[in-house]
């Protein structure tokens, strides 16, 4: 089920970044990642900054447990890409987004 609500810019910006730079492994994202670089560096700032984005990022990847554990199916994929993100973002650099965001001028976490 998808739902829509208004929210922080931020909250869109992840999913962009997720995608384009996150532990799912999807294949060649170089080109994806070029993309969302160039959305990013215009959109960083309205959105908070990097602060904010890692944020609103560790928040909602805290959220994926607690949803997959309530599922009748969980998620393993889902579950363990949260796992990623939240390791990564541990280590206090930016996690997987800290080549897009250094690479935007803008120093990881």
């Amino acid at each position: 089920m998808e739902f829509a609500v208004v929210a922080p810019t931020a909250v869109d910006l992840n999913e962009a970044v997720k995608t384009a730079s996150g532990p799912d492994g999807h294949g060649d994202r170089a080109p994806l990642q070029g993309a969302v670089a160039h959305i990013a560096e215009s959109a960083l700032d309205a959105a908070g900054g990097p602060d904010v984005l890692v944020g609103y990022s560790a928040k909602l990847e805290t959220w994926v447990p607690e949803k997959e554990s309530a599922a009748d199916g969980p998620d393993r994929t889902d579950r363990a890409n949260a796992a990623a993100m939240l390791a990564a973002f541990a280590e206090g650099d930016g996690g997987h987004f800290a080549p897009l965001l250094t690479g935007i001028g803008r120093p990881g976490r």
